[in-house]
């Protein structure tokens, strides 16, 4: 819906020039028009603001003490068994847990938390 009836039928100078369309679109969106799955109310008649207050800083996750714990390198990367992968940027700093893969013999998986993210196959030839 934002993208049919705001980005696709103008073009935007400045990024202050694309915040204000955006933000009249929002108003409208959430204020002004019913909408059909809300029997025809609007989403701001429903919504709450949630009870729980965001923490200032995310506990990092624990991992278990069999995991091979590595810290995510500024450029979302890490090494291991000498080889070089790419994670994400978004990862920087973060740790992540990697753990021989329980279905396939040579593999290890890194997981962030609960999240596999990547998996390094022992048995492929280096790049």
């Amino acid at each position: 819906t934002l993208k049919a009836e705001v980005l696709d039928r103008q073009a935007f100078s400045t990024h202050e020039h694309m915040q204000q369309a955006l933000d009249r679109w929002r108003h409208v969106y959430n204020v002004e028009r019913p909408h059909e799955a809300l029997g025809m109310a609007t989403p701001i008649t429903r919504y709450a603001c949630s009870l729980r207050t965001m923490p200032d800083r995310l506990p990092e996750p624990d991992y278990d003490s069999r995991d091979e714990v590595l810290r995510v390198n500024a450029s979302g990367v890490v090494r291991l068994r000498g080889q070089r992968l790419k994670l994400s940027i978004a990862l920087k700093g973060l740790p992540v847990a990697a753990r021989p893969s329980e279905n396939e013999d040579g593999v290890i998986e890194l997981w962030f938390a609960h999240q596999r993210v990547a998996r390094l196959d022992l048995k492929a030839p280096k790049p």
